[in-house]
């Protein structure tokens, strides 16, 4: 479930960043494959690291998961925070990030958190197996 404010009694487990990575109108989705929440497409994401702002984790999160060096003054946040509980318990407040590249980059995956990739355009991902919540992330940043 997502908020786009604090509910009353939330109290985060950690907080977390997503990036859409868009290339010519697709977005970069990779196929899980590590320890939790495996099997499904997701975007490059993670847990911010404690003294790291938003926007330093998800350029980070980005090099690590998918080998994209990106350019912090070219991302763009998406919408404020959110707040975020999915089914098995975890709540997490969510920092949601956009970087549209003008070349196409080449993808270097983290073997261990990820098995394949693709680039497809946000609407017809709508219907894959995402990670919790993520069509929800995809149609408040393609509206």
């Amino acid at each position: 479930m997502i908020y786009s404010h604090k509910p009353i009694g939330f109290t985060a487990d950690l907080m977390a960043v997503g990036c859409f990575v868009e290339y010519l109108g697709r977005i970069l989705l990779i196929f899980r494959s590590g320890k939790i929440y495996s099997n499904v497409w997701g975007l490059p994401s993670g847990k911010v690291e404690e003294g790291e702002s938003f926007l330093d984790a998800a350029v980070r999160e980005v090099e690590e998961e998918v080998g994209i060096a990106l350019d912090p003054g070219t991302l763009e946040k998406v919408c404020d925070d959110l707040f975020i509980e999915f089914k098995d318990g975890n709540k997490f407040i969510y920092g949601l990030y956009r970087a549209v590249l003008t070349e196409k980059p080449i993808v270097n995956l983290q073997r261990e958190a990820a098995s394949g990739y693709c680039w497809a355009f946000p609407r017809d991902v709508l219907c894959w197996s995402l990670i919790e919540d993520l069509d929800e992330c995809i149609r408040i940043a393609y509206p």
